[in-house]
């Protein structure tokens, strides 16, 4: 099996997803969804280069392309206007991680939290304004995902 899998990455984000209900977004975090895996921690930066943000990355797109195969499957989508599209996408995308309200809270938490800002004596992991960064990132490819199953007709069959 490839090290940098989609079943690979799967596994290890379903269990951080279980884990994160009761441990906050980190490295840490990370190794031991890994470990509950059953892969070798050492594989962890093959996996995902940029540790938790590579994670949040492919959550995130993940999600997006469940969405547009759910969007392909319902035949009533292409009939409904621009803004019921947008309503009936966010509002499935947020249904997709139904079970995982408590993991998201701790996302957002993870975004902003303040000792990501500031340097912190004998840290070795230290983030900065990268989760800042981060969470723009996946808000301009959700928002512009979402246009693009909206309104893009190129590649929709007639």
């Amino acid at each position: 099996m490839i090290i940098d899998s989609f079943e690979n990455k799967q596994k290890i984000l379903d269990n951080f997803l279980k884990i994160v209900a009761f441990e906050d977004w980190s490295k840490e975090t990370l190794i031991l969804a890994t470990k509950n895996a059953e892969i070798d921690e050492k594989l962890l930066p093959i996996i995902f280069e940029n540790d938790i943000l590579s994670l949040i990355e492919f959550l995130t797109q993940t999600r997006c392309q469940q969405l547009k195969e759910f969007a392909e499957k319902d035949q009533d989508f292409s009939t409904k206007k621009t803004h019921e599209k947008i309503s009936y996408l966010i509002f499935n995308l947020l249904n997709f991680d139904k079970n995982n309200k408590i993991a998201l809270k701790r996302l957002v938490n993870f975004y902003l939290d303040p000792k990501n800002f500031l340097p912190i004596k004998n840290c070795s992991y230290s983030l900065g304004l990268r989760p800042i960064n981060q969470s723009l990132k996946e808000l301009y490819y959700v928002s512009d995902f979402l246009w693009k199953i909206c309104l893009d007709k190129s590649d929709r069959k007639s």
